[in-house]
């Protein structure tokens, strides 16, 4: 049987351009924050030919985390407890601002740095508020409870 008529046709993508093309809505390209969160992470294991350098890494780190990244956040929270600094002189202090922010956008990696953080200063009263702060934004019914 055949069919009178404009038939229509699959047209798949003959060339490496067209098929990008055809799936860039699919795909969508990576922010500036994801590429510098990249970098800082190959900087930091020394994988795709990067040597593991911690200053580099906390460089990189840091313009992804300025940017809003949240696991960049925590991850340079992390890497400035542990000593590095990038060459911005934050320290401690600056690791807990940025562990904060991650934390404030839900990074569970951040959460547990600052609970093991607030612990072991014996600064048990903001780790509860940090743990009922998460409930409430979870939205958990026990963070409507009064802990007095």
């Amino acid at each position: 049987v055949r069919r009178r008529g404009p038939q229509k046709s699959l047209h798949l993508p003959r060339t490496r351009a067209t098929f990008l093309q055809a799936r860039a809505p699919f795909f969508p390209p990576p922010s500036a924050a994801q590429v510098l969160f990249a970098l800082g992470m190959n900087y930091l294991h020394g994988t795709l030919s990067a040597a593991k350098d911690a200053d580099l890494a906390a460089e990189w780190l840091g313009g992804a985390a300025e940017m809003g990244h949240p696991a960049a956040q925590a991850q340079l929270g992390l890497l400035l407890l542990s000593g590095a600094d990038g060459g911005g002189g934050e320290g401690a202090s600056g690791a807990e601002l940025w562990l904060r922010r991650a934390h404030e956008q839900g990074s569970f990696d951040a959460a547990t740095a600052l609970a093991g953080r607030y612990l072991r200063g014996g600064r048990v009263g903001e780790l509860g508020g940090l743990v009922v702060g998460g409930l409430r934004r979870a939205g958990h019914v026990s963070s409507k409870w009064s802990w007095r």
